[in-house]
Protein backbone atom coordinates (compact mmCIF):
# COMPACT_ATOMS: atom_id res chain seq x y z
CA UNK A 1 0.00 0.00 0.00
CA UNK A 2 1.25 3.43 -0.52
CA UNK A 3 1.34 5.76 2.28
CA UNK A 4 -1.29 7.97 2.36
CA UNK A 5 -3.52 4.59 1.35
CA UNK A 6 -2.21 3.17 5.35
CA UNK A 7 -2.64 6.61 6.50
CA UNK A 8 -6.29 7.06 5.52
CA UNK A 9 -7.52 3.25 6.39
CA UNK A 10 -10.79 2.34 8.13
CA UNK A 11 -11.59 -0.38 10.27
CA UNK A 12 -14.33 -0.36 8.22
CA UNK A 13 -12.14 -1.54 5.29
CA UNK A 14 -10.05 -4.30 7.03
CA UNK A 15 -12.01 -7.62 7.40
CA UNK A 16 -10.44 -9.42 10.71
CA UNK A 17 -12.85 -12.31 10.73
CA UNK A 18 -12.03 -16.22 9.55
CA UNK A 19 -7.94 -15.69 9.54
CA UNK A 20 -7.39 -13.25 6.45
CA UNK A 21 -7.77 -9.76 6.04
CA UNK A 22 -9.35 -8.04 2.87
CA UNK A 23 -8.68 -4.57 2.44
CA UNK A 24 -10.60 -2.25 0.16
CA UNK A 25 -8.46 0.85 -0.17
CA UNK A 26 -11.08 3.94 -0.78
CA UNK A 27 -9.84 6.59 1.12
CA UNK A 28 -5.92 8.44 1.52
CA UNK A 29 -4.53 10.74 3.89
CA UNK A 30 -2.45 13.39 1.48
CA UNK A 31 -0.79 16.56 2.36
CA UNK A 32 -1.85 20.06 1.18
CA UNK A 33 0.77 22.89 2.46
CA UNK A 34 1.96 19.86 4.95
CA UNK A 35 -1.64 19.69 6.58
CA UNK A 36 -3.38 16.41 6.59
CA UNK A 37 -6.69 16.23 4.18
CA UNK A 38 -8.47 12.79 2.70
CA UNK A 39 -9.08 12.15 -0.86
CA UNK A 40 -11.91 9.73 -1.59
CA UNK A 41 -10.37 8.26 -4.23
CA UNK A 42 -7.20 6.61 -5.22
CA UNK A 43 -5.14 7.90 -8.34
CA UNK A 44 -7.14 5.34 -10.13
CA UNK A 45 -9.47 2.70 -10.06
CA UNK A 46 -7.38 -0.16 -10.10
CA UNK A 47 -6.29 1.65 -6.65
CA UNK A 48 -9.63 0.46 -5.78
CA UNK A 49 -8.76 -2.64 -4.85
CA UNK A 50 -9.11 -5.85 -2.52
CA UNK A 51 -5.77 -7.54 -1.14
CA UNK A 52 -5.66 -10.93 1.23
CA UNK A 53 -3.10 -10.40 3.70
CA UNK A 54 -0.85 -13.30 5.82
CA UNK A 55 -1.44 -14.47 8.49
CA UNK A 56 1.66 -12.37 10.62
CA UNK A 57 -0.06 -9.57 9.22
CA UNK A 58 -3.69 -10.31 10.17
CA UNK A 59 -1.94 -11.30 14.00
CA UNK A 60 -0.27 -7.83 13.80
CA UNK A 61 -3.68 -5.66 13.03
CA UNK A 62 -5.78 -7.25 15.46
CA UNK A 63 -3.30 -6.50 18.00
CA UNK A 64 -2.97 -3.42 17.11
CA UNK A 65 -7.06 -3.25 17.03
CA UNK A 66 -7.14 -4.35 20.68
CA UNK A 67 -4.41 -1.83 21.93
CA UNK A 68 -6.19 0.60 20.24
CA UNK A 69 -9.69 -0.28 22.07
CA UNK A 70 -7.80 -0.19 25.20
CA UNK A 71 -6.45 3.28 24.48
CA UNK A 72 -9.70 4.51 23.38
CA UNK A 73 -11.66 3.10 26.58
CA UNK A 74 -8.18 4.68 28.84
CA UNK A 75 -8.91 8.13 26.93
CA UNK A 76 -12.75 8.35 27.80
CA UNK A 77 -14.31 11.23 26.85
CA UNK A 78 -11.36 12.73 25.28
CA UNK A 79 -10.60 10.42 22.49
CA UNK A 80 -11.42 11.90 18.88
CA UNK A 81 -14.24 9.40 17.63
CA UNK A 82 -14.00 11.37 14.33
CA UNK A 83 -11.08 13.03 12.84
CA UNK A 84 -11.31 16.08 10.15
CA UNK A 85 -8.81 17.39 7.70
CA UNK A 86 -7.76 20.78 7.43
CA UNK A 87 -10.97 21.17 4.95
CA UNK A 88 -13.54 19.69 7.36
CA UNK A 89 -14.02 16.10 5.92
CA UNK A 90 -14.52 14.03 8.80
CA UNK A 91 -13.67 10.25 8.95
CA UNK A 92 -14.49 8.16 11.90
CA UNK A 93 -12.64 4.41 12.52
CA UNK A 94 -9.32 5.22 11.04
CA UNK A 95 -6.69 2.35 11.98
CA UNK A 96 -3.60 3.87 12.53
CA UNK A 97 -3.91 7.18 14.90
CA UNK A 98 -2.74 8.78 17.84
CA UNK A 99 -3.44 7.56 21.55
CA UNK A 100 -6.09 9.89 22.12
CA UNK A 101 -7.84 9.01 18.12
CA UNK A 102 -6.24 11.75 16.61
CA UNK A 103 -5.59 12.01 13.18
CA UNK A 104 -1.32 10.72 12.37
CA UNK A 105 -0.04 13.19 9.73
CA UNK A 106 1.52 10.94 6.87
CA UNK A 107 4.83 12.65 7.45
CA UNK A 108 5.05 11.13 10.80
CA UNK A 109 4.65 8.04 9.50
CA UNK A 110 7.35 9.05 7.50
CA UNK A 111 9.68 9.88 10.33
CA UNK A 112 8.70 7.06 12.46
CA UNK A 113 10.34 4.78 9.51
CA UNK A 114 13.40 6.37 9.18
CA UNK A 115 14.00 6.53 12.79
CA UNK A 116 13.13 2.56 13.15
CA UNK A 117 14.95 1.73 9.49
CA UNK A 118 18.16 3.72 11.53
CA UNK A 119 17.83 1.86 14.91
CA UNK A 120 17.50 -1.17 13.73
CA UNK A 121 20.98 -0.38 11.39
CA UNK A 122 18.98 -1.14 8.18
CA UNK A 123 20.39 0.50 4.74
CA UNK A 124 18.66 4.16 4.47
CA UNK A 125 15.68 4.14 2.12
CA UNK A 126 12.77 5.86 1.73
CA UNK A 127 9.24 4.78 3.19
CA UNK A 128 7.80 4.50 -0.08
CA UNK A 129 11.23 1.96 -0.91
CA UNK A 130 9.35 -0.36 0.89
CA UNK A 131 6.56 -0.81 -1.33
CA UNK A 132 9.35 -0.81 -4.29
CA UNK A 133 10.95 -4.03 -2.32
CA UNK A 134 7.24 -5.43 -2.04
CA UNK A 135 7.04 -4.79 -5.75
CA UNK A 136 10.73 -6.82 -6.80
CA UNK A 137 10.62 -9.38 -4.75
CA UNK A 138 7.55 -10.38 -5.46
CA UNK A 139 8.42 -10.32 -9.66
CA UNK A 140 11.41 -11.95 -9.06
CA UNK A 141 10.01 -14.74 -7.47
CA UNK A 142 6.63 -14.94 -9.75
CA UNK A 143 5.97 -18.52 -11.74
CA UNK A 144 3.68 -17.26 -14.53
CA UNK A 145 2.11 -14.53 -15.71
CA UNK A 146 -1.13 -14.78 -12.97
CA UNK A 147 1.38 -14.21 -10.52
CA UNK A 148 2.56 -11.00 -12.48
CA UNK A 149 -1.13 -10.00 -12.89
CA UNK A 150 -1.88 -10.60 -9.12
CA UNK A 151 1.14 -8.27 -8.11
CA UNK A 152 -0.12 -5.91 -10.72
CA UNK A 153 -3.18 -5.44 -8.77
CA UNK A 154 -2.13 -5.63 -5.02
CA UNK A 155 0.21 -2.32 -6.13
CA UNK A 156 -2.97 -1.34 -7.63
CA UNK A 157 -1.57 -0.29 -10.94
CA UNK A 158 -3.92 0.49 -13.97
CA UNK A 159 -2.23 -2.02 -15.76
CA UNK A 160 -0.22 -5.03 -15.71
CA UNK A 161 1.43 -3.08 -18.41
CA UNK A 162 2.75 -0.30 -15.52
CA UNK A 163 3.97 -3.19 -13.36
CA UNK A 164 5.94 -4.42 -15.59
CA UNK A 165 7.46 -1.29 -17.26
CA UNK A 166 8.61 -0.08 -13.65
CA UNK A 167 9.76 -3.65 -12.29
CA UNK A 168 11.19 -5.10 -15.43
CA UNK A 169 14.18 -5.22 -14.99
CA UNK A 170 14.00 -7.58 -11.60
CA UNK A 171 11.83 -10.66 -13.78
CA UNK A 172 13.91 -13.04 -13.99
CA UNK A 173 16.48 -13.74 -17.70
CA UNK A 174 13.99 -16.33 -18.62
CA UNK A 175 15.08 -15.57 -22.62
CA UNK A 176 17.02 -18.72 -22.91
CA UNK A 177 14.25 -21.04 -21.44
CA UNK A 178 11.78 -19.43 -23.68
CA UNK A 179 13.66 -19.80 -26.80
CA UNK A 180 14.31 -23.68 -26.35
CA UNK A 181 10.13 -23.74 -25.20
CA UNK A 182 9.25 -22.29 -28.75
CA UNK A 183 11.76 -24.14 -30.57
CA UNK A 184 10.53 -27.21 -29.13
CA UNK A 185 6.66 -25.81 -29.62
CA UNK A 186 7.45 -25.10 -33.35
CA UNK A 187 10.09 -27.46 -34.56
CA UNK A 188 8.69 -30.53 -32.18
CA UNK A 189 11.35 -32.71 -29.97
Amino acid sequence: MRRGEVAGLGWDEVDLEGGTITVTVVWQLGLVDSKPVFKPRPKTDAGRRRMSLDPETLAVLRRHRSWQLEERVAAGPAWHEEVTDRFGTARSGLVFTWEDGRLINPERLTRWFTQHTRAAGLPRIRLHDVRHSYASAGLANTSGWGEVKVISERLGHASIGITLDTYSHVLPDQDADVAATLARVILGD
